[in-house]
């Protein structure tokens, strides 16, 4: 019987094993590619040396349990969208929603937005003038003329019948589109200032 052999024996610490080619060396263990690792299904690995970390999607953190949660960046930044738009919590994200009359600037989220010139944007939305207002707009109708309640289109003043008692002409009052006109009876002219008869 012989002498015993001594044998050196390379031990490895957490996250390492024995090189299986050479056999005396430390080498990383890639938890990640040989599924050891304790990651959730919404999760990525990364290998580390040693080691491995389970990162969450963009938008999400790691939670007290190791499950990744939700970001509400709309409460977590305060005023994320800025003036005229409402935020929105989405998962992994945000969206701006504008206020009505306002459109979104640029990208969805973050950019801001800008009034919406609804007179330039739809021709005809007025009968008459359309006046772009922030967030909004205002028809107007052109002088003899009034705003209808619909806010959009006009109608014909009648100057002779509404300011009858104002003595308009003192021959016959016609009414014209946006005005009206003085006329005399026969065997009359009308005078220089347009309103009398002679």
């Amino acid at each position: 019987m012989c002498c015993p052999k001594c044998v050196s024996r390379v031990i490895c610490g957490n996250g390492y094993t024995l090189d299986p080619v050479t056999g005396q060396n430390c080498v990383d263990v890639d938890e990640c590619a040989d599924g050891t690792h304790k990651c959730t299904a919404d999760q990525t690995c990364v290998n580390r040396l040693g080691g491995y970390v389970c990162n969450c999607p963009p938008g999400h953190v790691t939670g007290p349990n190791k499950d990744c949660i939700d970001i509400d960046e709309c409460s977590l930044y305060g005023n994320i969208c800025g003036s005229n738009s409402q935020c929105e919590n989405t998962v992994g994200s945000y969206r701006c929603n504008c206020d009505s009359g306002f459109e979104n600037v640029g990208s969805f989220t973050g950019s801001g937005c800008q009034d919406v010139n609804e007179c330039q944007q739809n021709p005809g939305l007025c009968q008459h003038v359309c006046y772009n207002t922030w967030g909004s707009y205002r028809c107007s109708c052109k002088p003899g003329f009034r705003l209808n309640p619909d806010n959009r289109s006009c109608t014909d003043v009648d100057e002779c019948t509404e300011f009858k008692s104002n003595h308009l002409c003192m021959g016959i009052c016609e009414n014209t589109p946006g005005s009206y006109a003085c006329r005399c009876p026969d065997g009359y002219n009308l005078g220089l200032n347009g309103r009398s008869c002679e």
